[in-house]
């Protein structure tokens, strides 16, 4: 038995001596081919990428996480962008999702984010990003995080005009039932 290091592809023979030290006729032959470390890649089922905040103030994650070599830990990475505060709108926080102690390649979420003490109002963007950090190796971490997502909390703006909506379709609605009633009495007349 023995170690050796490598950093380059490289191949090995190992030959067997007898007591004579005479080697073998076909020795083995190995082939050591250096594999690099991927980032993990992240799937993300939901939420969509824009999407509206309900008054529930929590958010649906589900995602796939996958790395070569296993996923270390995951978490979010998220940032409020207001109007009403516009200083504060580059800051980013970090909240855990999920802490991996043995060598998991293959990681599914399914999990409701509660954002009540984010403190989120009216108007306000929640822009955030699933990250995976693969386990740890020799050349440092890698760190991969998803696409950018934007859930958008509305305003009461927001909230009037789609009162609206709702009432021209029900007036729309209204005029096709009076529409298909006085059809029906002409009928029956």
């Amino acid at each position: 038995f023995g170690e050796f290091n490598f950093d380059e592809n490289m191949k090995i023979s190992i030959y067997c001596l007898d007591f004579e030290k005479i080697s073998n006729l076909n020795p083995l032959q190995y082939s050591f081919i250096i594999k690099n470390d991927t980032a993990p890649t992240i799937a993300i089922q939901s939420p969509d990428l824009e999407f509206e905040i309900d008054e529930s103030l929590k958010i649906p994650i589900e995602a796939n996480i996958y790395d070569d070599y296993g996923v270390h830990e995951i978490w979010i990475e998220y940032k409020i962008i207001s109007e009403d505060f516009v200083d504060e709108n580059n800051i980013i926080n970090t909240i855990e999702i999920k802490k991996i102690n043995s060598q998991i390649e293959d990681i599914y979420i399914n999990q409701l984010w509660d954002i009540n003490n984010i403190n989120l109002f009216m108007g306000d963007e929640l822009h955030f990003w699933i990250c995976a950090n693969d386990k740890d190796n020799i050349s440092g971490p890698n760190i991969s995080k998803s696409d950018k997502i934007i859930g958008t909390f509305p305003s009461l703006e927001d909230l009037f005009s789609k009162i609206e909506d709702y009432e021209y379709n029900i007036e729309d609605i209204t005029e096709e039932i009076e529409s298909s009633l006085e059809e029906i009495s002409e009928i029956t007349e």
